[in-house]
């Protein structure tokens, strides 16, 4: 059996561990993560939720401010309450900085 390389990532990566139109499931609270921009090197800070992806995986997500607003709109702002809910992933390539990337934006799920 060969293995899987994607099992070493900790983080859920664009079109490899979901994929635009995929459901997963929130399976924790998270934490707050800080991070070093790389462009005005402040320190900024997410919020990581662990998800369960559609092959059955679980990865953590760092949410961008767009999917956490959503999500808190529509589960509300304790992340606690959020576990056993879904969300519908959008992997879509924008410009950032100069450079086009895949980036993954998570909707609630009703």
């Amino acid at each position: 059996m060969c293995p899987d390389a994607s099992e070493l990532d900790q983080y859920a990566a664009a079109d490899v561990d979901v994929s635009d139109g995929d459901l997963v499931l929130i399976v924790g609270a998270g934490t707050v993560s800080e991070f070093e921009d790389r462009t005005t090197k402040e320190v900024r800070r997410r919020l990581v939720i662990p998800i369960k992806c559609v092959e059955g995986q679980v990865k953590d997500l760092s949410l961008n401010t767009t999917s956490r607003k959503a999500i808190i709109v529509a589960y509300g702002k304790s992340s606690e309450g959020w576990v056993d809910k879904q969300l519908a992933i959008s992997v879509v390539t924008k410009d950032m900085f100069g450079q086009l990337k895949r980036v993954i934006y998570a909707t609630p799920v009703k």
